[in-house]
């Protein structure tokens, strides 16, 4: 009885007080910003939902935009958006404030990453990858060490994996967010000879020749053939073998100076360092030292120079470097341009006046490949 009575008190009170307009609802505080993808900034529409409470939740704006009405608090916070990580956040409303309140949120994604490298040698491949599923992509692995990555959304996915030479090769992967899982591939060639680690090329250009032997001859003719082998990371190491000739260039000095011919053949051994710029061509850089055997003839005869009645002739070291590109035709066949210029070292064989001098042998070449 007593309860029902302070209960009655209570009640008439508040209604004396509201009669007289001194109970009113808080004042009001408000929070505002826009919503925006953490890694490019791009305004996005998101939703705001206050969990625990009864306040509707707000949706922000094709720009990025919202705004809410709170009552004086402390709240907690959800932002979502589609295809993003959800995030949720603790804010404290005053009456009468206005915060502004921008917020990011982070895509879902995963990482896929590879290498790609021939089953029979196990040497790298620049291979590409066409992505289809959840998201359309392509990619491609580099040719020094086969790598590869993609970032993709979460979903299934078709990996198909193509390079010349290599029948295509497909994979399925189903991919959850913030997942990183290795996709590599081995590619089998058509047969045993497909995997392209071997190759060998034949060719022909002109030299031209300047130095201790001849003081000044015409450009002449080569030929070259030759080998190599892939060793990965980019790097080819092989042999070739050159031969050719040229004339001494007309002079007033020397009337018979058609019947002067040097001839050369060498053998060099060769390393090249190849660019992955491109899909069909390939540039490289070349070192290569060997050997040459020389001689210079006149009239058809191996010349004896006449200030030391010797031979004018050798098997000299040879040095050079020099840069050419690949381009292929097919999976197997190739052409190949090189311009390569260096020195060999005369010995004792060769006068020029009192002193001896090295000799300077540059040359350009084209020709044919075949990969095997």
């Amino acid at each position: 009885m007593k309860n029902k009575a302070v209960l009655a008190l209570v009640m008439v009170w508040c209604g004396l007080v509201v009669s007289q307009g001194l109970c009113q609802e808080p004042a009001k505080g408000s929070i505002a910003g826009a919503i925006k993808d953490r890694d490019s900034g791009v305004p996005m529409k998101g939703m705001i939902t206050f969990p625990g409470t009864d306040v509707p939740g707000v949706v922000s704006d094709s720009a990025g935009r919202y705004q809410a009405e709170l009552s004086p608090g402390d709240y907690k916070v959800h932002i979502y958006a589609n295809g993003y990580r959800w995030i949720e956040r603790k804010i404290t409303v005053a009456a009468d404030q206005a915060e502004k309140w921008d917020l990011t949120l982070k895509r879902r994604e995963a990482e896929v990453s590879g290498g790609i490298t021939d089953s029979a040698s196990g040497r790298p491949l620049r291979a590409r990858v066409n992505i289809t599923g959840s998201q359309t992509l392509q990619t491609e692995s580099q040719a020094a060490d086969g790598q590869y990555k993609a970032v993709l959304r979460p979903g299934n996915y078709q990996f198909l994996f193509t390079a010349p030479g290599y029948p295509p090769a497909s994979r399925s992967l189903s991919l959850k967010d913030k997942q990183q899982p290795k996709l590599d591939v081995k590619l089998s060639g058509k047969g045993a000879s497909a995997s392209g680690r071997w190759q060998i090329f034949a060719g022909g250009g002109a030299i031209n020749l300047r130095g201790g032997i001849i003081s000044a001859a015409d450009y002449g003719y080569m030929i070259r053939i030759g080998g190599g082998m892939d060793v990965g990371y980019g790097i080819m190491t092989g042999l070739s073998l050159g031969f050719g000739g040229n004339k001494l260039t007309e002079n007033d000095q020397e009337p018979n100076y058609q019947l002067y011919q040097n001839s050369y053949i060498n053998i060099e051994a060769e390393g090249r360092y190849k660019f992955s710029f491109w899909e069909k061509a390939t540039p490289y850089l070349l070192v290569s030292a060997g050997v040459l055997s020389w001689q210079n003839n006149y009239d058809g005869a191996v010349y004896i120079d006449p200030a030391t009645g010797e031979e004018q002739k050798a098997l000299s070291p040879i040095f050079r470097g020099g840069a050419g590109v690949d381009y292929s035709l097919a999976s197997k066949i190739f052409i190949w341009g090189q311009g390569r210029g260096g020195m060999f070292l005369p010995g004792d064989k060769i006068t020029a006046g009192s002193y001896v001098k090295p000799n300077l042998l540059v040359e350009g070449s084209l020709g044919v490949g075949y990969r095997f």
